[in-house]
């Protein structure tokens, strides 16, 4: 599936040349794409055109208020890690905590307690290694190697052992995969699982330490976001 992914990778990088409506359309797309896999996630999901309803200014009677919030709250998310690319920053703790502040619209600190995830049967480490654990994840990130999809993952995943921020961890390692893709330029898929069986899959990661299901899945979800891109382009191209 790599190969294929890096095929669509260059036709996508030959098509999308600098048309502004073009650009306009992936960011836009890239927002309501990585807020449709959240909100599933944290168990709270919208449909697309909910979100981009909400996005472009619409009220739906349907949604909570509460959710326009944390939706016109990413789109500043989004914006702050552009300009945070612009000067090269690498995400750390600091940085974590202003997303959230822009999209939950409060402060929040790493957790000070040791609770068990019950949803994936799991105990995290001890509150107090949390951060020494955090700067060791993000500096091997940032000294890692590996390709964009494995980076990424080992970093959530490895984020998201360390349960540092208690039940918001999913929508803050989410960030840090938001992040990777901008800074490489590359669309943000939006995840083939829902809430239920993305806890099975990080329940047997934790539980064996095997990437390759989630692997799979991301991949899978990479090439359907790819080939939707594509389409779009694709399209644009024939018009010229």
């Amino acid at each position: 599936m790599r190969d294929t992914i890096a095929e669509k990778l260059k036709e996508f990088r030959a098509l999308k040349g600098n048309d502004p409506a073009l650009k306009k359309w992936l960011r836009d797309s890239d927002l309501w794409y990585w807020l449709y896999t959240t909100l599933r996630l944290m168990g709270r999901p919208l449909s697309r055109q909910q979100i981009v309803k909400i996005l472009e200014g619409g009220l739906d009677e349907s949604v909570p208020m509460g959710m326009y919030r944390f939706i016109h709250g990413c789109a500043s998310v989004y914006k702050d890690m552009e300009e945070c690319l612009e000067m090269q920053s690498s995400p750390d703790v600091r940085l974590l905590k202003r997303w959230f502040r822009l999209s939950f619209g409060e402060e929040k600190s790493l957790r000070d307690n040791n609770p068990v995830v019950y949803q994936w049967n799991y105990v995290p480490p001890h509150f107090r290694e949390v951060p020494l654990a955090l700067s060791q994840l993000f500096r091997s990130a940032e000294q890692s190697e590996e390709d964009l999809i494995d980076r990424s993952l080992t970093l959530a995943a490895g984020f998201l052992a360390l349960y540092p921020f208690g039940e918001d961890s999913i929508p803050m390692a989410g960030f840090l995969i938001m992040y990777e893709f901008i800074a490489a330029g590359v669309p943000i898929p939006s995840l083939t699982v829902g809430e239920q069986e993305f806890n099975g899959l990080m329940a047997r990661l934790l539980e064996t330490g095997d990437m390759t299901p989630m692997t799979e899945m991301f991949e899978r979800s990479l090439l359907n976001r790819l080939e939707a891109v594509l389409q779009v382009l694709r399209q644009a191209a024939e018009e010229i």
